[in-house]
């Protein structure tokens, strides 16, 4: 799922780059919120759909999925699979990252870029709209991300690669806040998992 989320997050700073109408970066901002993360291959076929718990204090976070689990502490990302067998504990995974390496897996922490506009409640939070598309000569990258409009959190996107030559879309990649709190997070939850 973190590859996924690299990717195209790599994806969207590259589409975001080549666009230039308004900016925002977000704040950080501590919180805990639910999101549900869809990834979809329409040529392939394939849709998968989870839901992401976030715990963070604006540098460390905490992402935990039916499957997964996430730490950093600023310093290192653990990485490790729930335990889905009986009787088999999955090992974690450290790595060393710094935090300004670690920003593009903050799927909720994005500079904005595009047209703006209001986007309504979501969450329980008023957002703003941004939108930017990129055409290139075999198809179309768009972009749409719903920020808090008082942190700048991003509460809602949805990133849409379109093929002229298959004539649909290829993927299509969303991530909306389900309900979100902020406020001071507990300190535990920022430990290596067991």
């Amino acid at each position: 799922m973190l590859k996924k989320a690299i990717i195209f997050n790599i994806a969207l700073l590259i589409l975001w780059g080549c666009i230039s109408c308004g900016t925002s970066k977000p704040k950080e901002a501590s919180f805990k919120g639910k999101w549900k993360q869809v990834f979809e291959n329409c040529i392939m076929g394939v849709k998968d759909e989870s839901i992401v718990d976030v715990f963070t204090d604006g540098l460390r976070f905490r992402t935990e999925s039916e499957n997964s689990i996430q730490v950093y502490d600023g310093k290192y990302l653990y990485s490790k699979m729930k335990n889905t067998l009986e009787g088999h504990n999955f090992p974690v995974h450290i790595n060393e990252i710094s935090p300004e390496k670690i920003k593009p897996s903050k799927f909720w922490f994005v500079i904005h870029q595009g047209k703006t506009g209001p986007g309504g409640n979501i969450a329980g939070q008023e957002t703003v709209l941004y939108q930017a598309k990129m055409n290139r000569p075999d198809g179309e990258i768009s972009s749409q991300v719903w920020v808090d409009a008082k942190t700048g959190i991003a509460l809602k996107s949805v990133q849409t690669i379109y093929s002229h030559q298959v004539s649909q879309m290829v993927t299509q990649n969303s991530q909306e806040c389900l309900e979100i709190s902020y406020g001071y997070v507990d300190d535990g939850l920022f430990v290596k998992p067991e």
